[in-house]
């Protein structure tokens, strides 16, 4: 937040210049002194507020199990990167990935279990994303993933990648159970088309066909 670099400046300006004037014998430099240490105190606070207000409203945006974005904003991030894709050579992907016979995990270990699958999977694939990508809960054990600045073959090879490093990560499922867990992902490169649902639902079809022929594998669309 840009708020944050303004705070640090008031801040040190206060430090380094205000405070030092307060010891002045002048009274007229001592008043100045405390004059704008007001004034930057008063921006300061400003500024937070800003910044808790924004703050609350991302916090919103965030699925209350695994902490990745929900779909308050999926219309915004998409939408954007539309715009983006028509304006520059940029290009960017969906990767539609939902963990396979998740419903047999939460019937014979319990939800719990199904709980701890879900905050593991969702961290694999916060922490296999680069900075400026975007991941989503979409629901149940769907997640969605916006892979931006990628081609064809990118896509392709990150959705193998990440299939492969949660097959090979054993899932701690409760104190004394490791799980095996593998996921199916569809994967679709944005093709101009203006409708964000329109790639929405490209890849929610290649999801599908990566499921019904046999699941823990990539399809792209």
């Amino acid at each position: 937040m840009p708020e944050i670099a303004t705070i640090s400046r008031h801040i040190q300006q206060v430090d380094r210049e205000w405070l030092e004037v307060l010891m002045h014998e002048d009274a007229s430099q001592r008043l100045k002194a405390l004059g704008e240490i007001r004034d930057a105190a008063r921006t300061v606070l400003m500024l937070l507020d800003n910044v808790l207000e924004r703050a609350s409203g991302l916090d919103a945006g965030r699925d209350s199990l695994t902490r990745l974005l929900n779909r308050k904003f999926l219309s915004v991030v998409l939408s954007r990167e539309i715009d983006i894709a028509r304006h520059s050579e940029h290009c960017f992907a969906l990767l539609m990935v939902d963990i396979d016979h998740f419903k047999s995990i939460n019937d014979t270990h319990g939800h719990d279990a199904g709980d701890n699958v879900l905050q593991q999977v969702a961290s694999i694939l916060d922490r296999s994303t680069r900075g400026g990508d975007y991941v989503f809960r979409m629901g149940g054990e769907e997640f969605l993933i916006v892979l931006v600045n990628t081609d064809h073959d990118g896509s392709r090879l990150f959705a193998e990648r990440l299939r492969q490093s949660v097959a090979k990560e054993p899932m701690l499922a409760g104190a004394d159970t490791l799980l095996n867990v593998t996921i199916s992902v569809g994967v679709t490169l944005h093709d101009g088309h203006p409708d964000y649902h329109h790639s929405l639902q490209r890849a929610d079809q290649a999801l599908y066909e990566a499921k019904r022929g046999g699941r823990d594998r990539v399809v792209v669309q």
